[in-house]
């Protein structure tokens, strides 16, 4: 009786050849959704105060976070994580959007922006 051996785990890299270029401000458009009503965030600008300048944020378009996300900060997240998977750090902003569009699947973000899930296309 001979045993199959177990595979080894493989690791998928993603062809980092095929990015595009973006001058999208928004790293997570059509990436990051709302877990409560199952559709994407939007983009936005959250109101100025005094002059100041306006951050970019992301809302539900439905409304059920009653707090938008900075997106900065979601965004940093979301870098980060996808950090872990694959070597990124020498992507070019102008290519960030592409090679977070073929690690990530989706981001679901719950009650606020620290409960970020995120589901992977590798």
């Amino acid at each position: 009786m001979t045993g199959a051996q177990p595979e080894e785990p493989t690791t998928t890299v993603p062809d980092f050849t095929s990015l595009h270029p973006s001058n999208d401000r928004y790293l997570l458009r059509n990436l990051l959704w709302c877990h409560a009503c199952d559709v994407p965030m939007a983009p936005s600008q959250a109101p100025s105060f005094l002059g100041a300048p306006r951050p970019r944020t992301y809302h539900c378009p439905h409304g059920c976070r009653e707090t938008i996300l900075r997106a900065e900060i979601v965004e940093e997240r979301a870098i980060a994580a996808a950090g872990e998977r694959a070597t990124i750090r020498d992507v070019a902003p102008l290519f960030m959007q592409s090679a977070l569009e073929l690690l990530i699947r989706q981001v679901r973000v719950a009650s606020n922006d620290s409960d970020l899930v995120f589901h992977w296309r590798t």
